[in-house]
């Protein structure tokens, strides 16, 4: 039972994170077409934020984190909720870089306050194919 119900949680988590990752060019538009987008800078002339309200449901938020210099993404963070606005999850993910300039997710971690859970996922070993 408590087994059963972390094991749906966890699923909801995911099928919710796969909503912001990767970000869909499409809602990145429709909030910037909203008047929902916000720039925070971070470091100034070498990282920025830019911030989508409203990205995929009422009140989240997705952050992209940019290096100004190389016109990278250095990470994404999500602040979203599950069914109810109480229920919060958080998403952070930091980005890796290939040696030849690729950008990938090397490490998402997920936090359900409401369950007191953080999940961790690292990727690593990524190699170009011939």
């Amino acid at each position: 039972s408590k087994q059963e119900a972390l094991t749906d949680y966890m699923k909801n988590a995911i099928s919710l994170v796969r909503a912001y990752v990767p970000p869909n060019p499409a809602k990145l538009q429709a909030a910037k077409d909203a008047g929902k987008v916000s720039v925070d800078v971070v470091q100034p002339g070498k990282r920025a934020r830019l911030n989508f309200r409203d990205y995929e449901k009422p009140g989240d938020n997705l952050g992209v984190e940019i290096d100004l210099v190389s016109n990278r993404p250095l990470g994404l963070t999500v602040a979203t909720y599950l069914e109810d606005a109480k229920d919060t999850v958080t998403l952070a993910v930091k980005m890796g870089e290939l040696n030849d300039g690729t950008t990938y997710p090397a490490e998402a971690t997920l936090d359900g306050k409401a369950k007191q859970l953080t999940v961790t996922v690292k990727h690593s070993g990524y190699r170009k194919l011939n």
